[in-house]
């Protein structure tokens, strides 16, 4: 453990007491071994970038998916971390006595009081300077709400009137930070967490005693800019859908990890986004694969013997996992946005919420009269792990395996005409590909 860290450890006790110290990263840790379940790969890049965390520090995050996107970065920062969250959430007594005891900061949006009602945020900036003064972390999604997309929503200026107001109280001695990080979901359960580099904020401060107005906008639009470099921003609507589509050929066609698919898709977002031509045409071939009920994955492969053999010999192992899955409510999730007709983004946190406290929790009473000790823990441990990912494989071989089947039962000539097509989209994404 570095000295920096030991600084960050000494930081953050002087602003919470050792128990709750404690108890914060008891839950980080729980969330960490959770987040091996929940996806296939998590990446994180640019750790290098947290070399002075033990200073006043904001962590601004895009928001794709809602809670999700605190689970998936403050596990991995060395810090205790302070979240400025929506007021609505604080409106019920229960969730209001929860969410003030982990360390949230109610903070209000028009959305949460209404075109009439009362914008008034001068006791949330006063816990945040305090706070910061204290040198402590604050997360903040400074997009304000969430949406399931890979493109940067204008940011609000509350990020940066913040830092700025924090900066300008010590008159420049703060030291404080914004610390960028971009959140990327990707297709088959994979994510990629990129810090980005810290924006000093008393580089802005001469300006802003000046013209404090025009200095939270130049800071703020500093912010979205750093955060638009470390995601796949598809800039709208049109373009989250087309890259889906670029993405889905793409990985059909040249399979590369998660690490590698995220640089690819993003050094390419500027040429095919500029591209209607191509856009145009993968649109009508994912439009043909509709109207034929088809997927791309399953045009022009071939059945492997080898495989179908290993589907076949491992499907007493997939159904006793997926039975486990039954009994411990793994899938309650999807119940539960059903019953109580739950935003679908909240999807992803119950799941990592319910799995980490009541299914695993399950596994290990089902599982303690064959086991002891530690080798009790860890070898239920291991089975969720192993489970979770043997389960996602073979369902996607599975999917994969039908849609070649689907598509093997279309007549000859269709089938030509099917490669065919494909076979010339394939060759000018191939050109996009290698320009």
């Amino acid at each position: 453990m570095t000295p920096l860290l030991f600084d960050a450890i000494r930081t953050d006790l002087k602003i919470v007491r050792p128990f709750l110290w404690l108890l914060f990263h008891f839950f980080r840790l729980l969330v960490r071994i959770s987040l091996l379940t929940q996806f296939n790969q998590l990446v994180l890049l640019g750790r290098k970038n947290l070399h002075q965390i033990n200073r006043p520090t904001i962590i601004a995050v895009n928001h794709p998916s809602t809670m999700m996107d605190v689970f998936i970065t403050a596990p991995f920062l060395p810090r205790v971390l302070f979240f400025l969250a929506n007021y609505s959430l604080f409106k019920h007594p229960i969730t209001n006595w929860l969410l003030r005891r982990l360390y949230s900061i109610p903070i209000k949006r028009k959305e949460d009081v209404g075109p009439d009602g009362n914008l008034d945020n001068e006791k949330a900036f006063e816990q945040s300077y305090q706070h910061l003064e204290k040198g402590g972390a604050l997360f903040v999604a400074p997009e304000g709400v969430s949406w399931n997309n890979r493109f940067i929503r204008p940011l609000k200026t509350g990020t940066a009137r913040i830092a700025l107001g924090a900066e300008a109280r010590q008159n420049g001695s703060l030291g404080l930070q914004i610390i960028p990080i971009g959140l990327s979901y990707l297709p088959n359960q994979n994510a990629i967490v990129q810090i980005g580099q810290p924006l000093v904020v008393k580089d802005w401060l001469p300006a802003y005693l000046l013209h404090p107005t025009e200095t939270v906008q130049s800071l703020t639009q500093s912010l979205e800019n750093a955060l638009q470099n470390l995601i796949l921003d598809t800039q709208n609507e049109s373009g989250e859908k087309a890259v889906n589509q670029l993405e889905t050929i793409l990985q059909n066609e040249f399979p590369v990890s998660p690490k590698q698919q995220f640089f690819r898709s993003q050094s390419l977002l500027p040429l095919f986004l500029s591209n209607t031509t191509l856009q145009g045409q993968l649109e009508n071939w994912f439009q043909t694969l509709q109207s034929n009920q088809l997927l791309d994955a399953g045009i022009g492969k071939k059945y492997y013997p080898i495989l179908i053999t290993l589907l076949f010999l491992c499907s007493p192992l997939f159904l006793l996992f997926q039975t486990g899955c039954l009994l411990l409510g793994c899938n309650a999730h999807l119940w539960m946005l059903k019953r109580f007709n739950i935003y679908p983004g909240y999807g992803s946190t119950i799941k990592l919420l319910f799995n980490t406290f009541v299914s695993f929790p399950l596994l290990l009473l089902f599982a303690s009269p064959y086991l002891a000790g530690w080798q009790h823990f860890f070898t239920c441990l291991l089975l969720a792990i192993i489970g979770t990912h043997f389960n996602r494989y073979y369902q996607q071989a599975i999917h994969n395996t039908l849609a070649i089947h689907k598509f093997k039962k279309l007549p000859l000539i269709k089938q030509e005409q099917l490669l065919q097509q494909r076979k010339e989209l394939v060759e000018k994404v191939n050109t996009l590909l290698i320009s």
